[in-house]
Parts: C-alpha cells; structure tokens; sequence
C-alpha cells in the first residue's frame, strides 16, 4: 500500500532557506525553518522529471516513506512530513548540524582513539538493529550514509530499503558495490540471493574503515575493488599502509575490536554475525567502561595533585598524546597516587604492549625526520635548477622580442579569469607561478571528482569557486574538497586545464606532493589517457595531479 502525501503546501510549514545542503541525481536537500516550533529542518526535494530516466518510480519514493515512518529510533534520521506539487515531492527530514559522518571518519583519521570507535560503532549498530526489528533491509550501509548531530550519528538514505520478512531471499543486485556482501556479488549465477544479512557485512567494512582513518579494506589504491580478497573477507590489519608507511605488528586497536570485525566480516553469511548479537559484543562494552574509568581516574589524579607516571615508566613523565597519536592517551594508563584499592586494575602485560609500541612510534618519528630532511633537500635542489631554466627562458624572450621590435607589455592576456572574475592583462616577463597564482579553474572546467559514495573517480564540470572557503561547487558535488579533484584524462587539448594552473603533483621520487605549474597538455593515443607537461615533471598522470589556490 502506496504512502500517503500530504496535501498541504510545503511554504505554509516551512521556511525555505536558500542553502543547498546537498545534491544528487534526481533531488536536492535544503536547510529550512519550521515555522511552527522555529526548528531547523532539511527539505528533500525529489524532481518529478528526473526520476523516470534515473529508474525510479512513484512506488520507489513511498516505499522510502513507508520505511521511515515504520522504524522510531534515536540513530536514525526521522522523517517530520511529506509534501508534494505538480513539480517535486519534498521530504521533511531531521536536521542534522555535523555534515557526513563519511567526512568524520577522514577527518580524525588515525588519530580516532578505541573508545570513541567503539561508541560510533554501538550507534551504527543499533541503528541497523532497529531496522531489523521491523523487517526492514538498508542495503546500503556506509559512513556516507550517517549524519552527525552533536555526539550522535543517525543513519540516512532510505532509497533502497525494503521490508523483508524472515526466511526471505533478495535477488535484486543493487548498493555501493563496494560495501555490498560477496552473497550479491556473485549475483546472479552463484548466490541464491541475500537476506538483512549485508547490512552486517557492511556495518563490518565500515567499522574497519574507522579503524583505519577512511582507508577501505577492499579497494586498491587506484580504487578498484580487490574481488578476491572481498569473496574471501580477507582483512589486514596491519598499519603499514597507512601509518608513515611503516610496518607495526601490533596492528591497529586491540584483539577484540578486531575479532568482532572479523565476525561482521564473514564471508559466509550462513556463520556471519547478527546485528543483534554484535550489538552485545564486549569490546562495545569494555571500551566504554575504559574510558569511563580513564576518565574517572584522570579526574582523581587532577584532584590529589598527583602527576607520577606509571611504575613501568619509573617515574617518568608519559609522552603526552598528539594530534597523530593513535593510541589511547599514556594518563588514562597511568596509576595516580593514593591508597590501593583507588588503582586502575592494569596488567604488566598491558603497561608492556604500550612501552613497545611508543618505543616503535618514537623510532618511527625519527626516521621519518631523516627522511623528509632529505626529500627537503631534494626538493629545494630542484626548485633551484627550475628556477635556472626559468631565468634562461626569460632571457631568451626578451632576446627574441627586443630582435623582433614587439612590444612585449602591450600582449593580450593569455590566461582566463581571475579569482575576482575580472581579466588581468600579464606581462610576459612574469613567471609562470604569478600568473597562475591570478586564477582558478573557470566554470566548465572538465575535472573527476572522487565520490565516497561511489567509491570511485567520476566525471564532473566546475561551476564556481567558493573564495570562502576555498572549494569548488561541481555539477556532482557542492563545496568539493581540492584533494578529491583531479583533471579528467579523456579530453581535448582545447578542454584541459590551462597551462599556468596551479597544482600539486604526487612525486614518486621523493614520495611526497610537490607544488607545480601546468605548462601544457599532451592528448592521450589510441584512447589512452592524457597527460600534463609539468615545471616539475613530464607526461604527469592525471591521477597524481590536485589543484591548489597558491
């Protein structure tokens, strides 16, 4: 049975306000005020005409109304009202202040302490169990998918959900194929179909993906997905990858945070763990009570005046944490003076893991040190040498021109608008980073713009700059961050960035991102992928290439 849309006018409740809040394929979300309470909401608006060429029907739209008027839970985001015109249908929807909980994740990355993980994880799974508990299947869990509103994170999109009763199977192979269960993916030939059972997979992907600051178990770094290891729910543990790019043993968080990961992520479904039972795991439990009793023991130590370190650091002062450190905080290890029953209740064997781990991060600092000396050292060689060719070039204008009698200051402008939108004529005798340091990217610009939701690189065309904040409004995407742009390889020389752009390019040599100017750009053969001629590099790839503002 079809929902029922209110007949009422989405203007007599609410207040529209002109700030978009996201956008889609077929819709747009706006912040609003309610005009009975003065509440923040946001306005889902759902084009009418867009929704047939996506794929979707009228029974689509009141399938997602069913299931979010069915399921009342604090981790989920409410629906407030429906609306609807000859144009749009609106969705009234919770307001949330925090923006993407996808956003958060890379954020704090692997600075995100156990506890906190733990506590973001006792939410995403209560949520998902609330859905359960009705029947209903998200299938499309992903950070991307919460929203954060003060300490909370409340699950979203409601697209694809569907009730589903017990001892039913699905066949409809649909979500982001890189949070999707190895059941769908071998949809249609191998899997019988799939049950509630991928929002655990996924809840699992997600949870390691806190653990490791964004960094998905499954994609490659040219953002393929690693199929085999997906089938096989193979995860790494180890932080090699992600943390100064050296090996640690120990691996990130403790054993039961990454057992009950591994239990999410089972690839047989049959042995996968339930939502139900997950949520009553005892790592959610115990790290909560640790940062309680951290907490409770820090305040203790504050109030007797006691700063002592451990007995295992005898005496001495712990290292305080960092905004890169990625283990709990050395003072909520700490023994506080005063009578013995007032102790924490650590292990030898604890206070020993932790010695050795913040001797292995210390070294690690070291090494790293000596390692960004010499790619200074490196760098600073190199800007010496452009800076010699550049100097060169410069002469031999000025040679040819004075040769040729023209008059070089009087030159029409050879790059595009400024930051302010207004031409700026330039001098030839300019370097090349003053003149590019006038502009940004022009609105239909062609670029790719890499999409969490996706998981992936997609095409995309600028529309402006935003001077505020330092980001670009795209066709896909509102206020993109400059690291998830790159130039779009399949283009004319006549659609490539131009030559004087700013951007920082990825140097595999001395494994770091170098400031560089686009002097012109090379179109790809036999529909192979272009390339731009840096001052730093040749034939740079596309994928190593980030704009910057100066």
């Amino acid at each position: 049975m079809g929902a029922s849309l209110s007949q009422a006018r989405l203007e007599d409740r609410y207040y529209l306000q002109k700030v978009k809040l996201g956008q889609g394929s077929f819709g747009t979300v706006w912040r609003a005020v309610d005009r009975q309470n003065n509440k923040t909401a946001a306005i889902k608006q759902l084009d009418k005409a867009s929704m047939p060429r996506r794929g979707v029907k009228r029974q689509d739209i009141e399938r997602e109304i069913n299931v979010m008027q069915a399921v009342h839970h604090d981790n989920v985001i409410r629906l407030l009202d429906t609306f609807e015109d000859h144009s749009s249908i609106y969705l009234a929807l919770e307001y949330c202040d925090g923006g993407d909980f996808g956003d958060k994740v890379k954020e704090r990355g692997l600075d995100l302490e156990e506890h906190q993980a733990a506590e973001w994880m006792r939410q995403i799974l209560s949520a998902i169990a609330a859905l359960h508990a009705k029947m209903i299947c998200h299938r499309d869990i992903k950070p991307d998918n919460f929203m954060v509103h003060g300490e909370s994170i409340k699950l979203s999109d409601f697209g694809l959900a569907m009730f589903l009763t017990r001892g039913r199977l699905l066949t409809e192979k649909c979500g982001t194929p890189a949070f999707m269960a190895p059941e769908q993916h071998r949809l249609p030939r191998n899997s019988r179909g799939y049950t509630h059972a991928v929002d655990t997979w996924a809840a699992g992907v997600t949870m390691y993906m806190l653990m490791f600051g964004g960094k998905h178990p499954f994609l490659s770094p040219s953002m393929q997905i690693d199929e085999k290891r997906l089938l096989q729910g193979s995860l790494d543990f180890n932080v090699a990858q992600t943390f100064f790019s050296f090996g640690m043993p120990g691996g990130r968080f403790s054993e039961p945070a990454r057992r009950l990961c591994r239990k999410l992520v089972e690839p047989d479904m049959a042995k996968r763990l339930s939502v139900e039972d997950a949520s009553q795991d005892p790592w959610l439990r115990m790290a909560r009570s640790s940062r309680q009793g951290g907490q409770t023991g820090a305040a203790k130590a504050s109030s007797n005046g006691a700063g002592a370190g451990s007995g295992a650091s005898s005496g001495k002062e712990a290292p305080r944490s960092q905004g890169w450190w990625p283990f709990n905080r050395p003072d909520e290890n700490v023994r506080p003076n005063g009578p013995a029953q007032e102790q924490p209740q650590a292990s030898e064997e604890n206070e020993a893991i932790l010695r050795k781990r913040i001797e292995m991060l210390e070294e690690q600092v070291r090494v790293q040190q000596e390692q960004n000396e010499s790619q200074w050292e490196a760098l600073v060689n190199n800007q010496q040498l452009q800076e010699k060719q550049r100097l060169a070039q410069r002469q031999a204008a000025a040679a040819e021109a004075k040769a040729t009698g023209a008059n070089l200051l009087q030159q029409k402008p050879i790059y595009g608008k400024s930051v302010t939108g207004f031409s700026s004529a330039v001098s030839p005798v300019e370097t090349m980073p003053d003149r590019a340091r006038k502009m940004v990217l022009e609105a239909g610009t062609k670029c790719c713009y890499h999409s969490c939701s996706w998981s992936g690189w997609m095409p995309a065309v600028v529309q402006s700059f935003n001077a505020e904040d330092g980001t670009y409004d795209l066709d896909v995407r509102q206020h993109a961050q400059l690291e998830n742009i790159s130039p779009a390889p399949d283009v004319l020389a006549s659609e490539a960035w131009p030559a004087g752009a700013l951007v920082y390019y990825e140097s595999s040599t001395v494994k770091h991102w170098l400031p560089a100017v686009i002097l012109s750009f090379n179109e790809g053969v036999a529909d192979g992928p272009g390339t731009y001629n840096l001052d730093v590099r040749e034939c740079a790839q596309v994928d190593r290439m980030r704009p910057r503002l100066s």
